[in-house]
């Protein structure tokens, strides 16, 4: 029984050895490339001249590329107030408050409509506000 243990004990230390030395390895390999890469970017910048740094920042900075918006296909005012019905009534109160009406509203039918608007945003734009009935 004892034996078996030790015989483990010896397996799982090689590996922590193992695995320890490569660890250390990796990290020393790390430690020496980005120490001297420094070193070695200041050699290569020394080595060019300005003519050929110029050239090679020219070619590294990306040029910009204009975006356009798609077209968008434009409607004559006209066409667009002839095709729309203008149901929605605004008023004007007796106080000043702008007052619009959709159909099937207690007021729509008794409402003489000062302007008429194809959409409610459209009369909420105008400065209205919707009816409370």
């Amino acid at each position: 029984m004892d034996k078996e243990r030790k015989v483990k004990n010896k397996k799982s230390e090689s590996k922590l050895m193992y695995f320890g030395k490569l660890a250390f390895w990796l990290l020393a390999g790390y430690l020496l490339f980005f120490t001297s890469l420094p070193d070695y970017i200041d050699n290569a910048i020394d080595s060019i001249d300005t003519e050929e740094a110029s050239q090679v920042t020219e070619a590294v900075e990306p040029v910009p590329v204009p975006v356009q918006a798609p077209p968008t296909p434009s409607v004559p005012k006209k066409k667009v107030e002839e095709s729309c019905e203008k149901i929605i009534r605004g008023n004007i109160s007796s106080s000043g408050e702008k007052i619009y009406h959709v159909p099937g509203g207690e007021y729509y039918d008794a409402t003489v409509a000062e302007e008429k608007f194809c959409t409610q945003a459209e009369a909420m734009a105008a400065g209205y506000r919707k009816s409370k009935r």
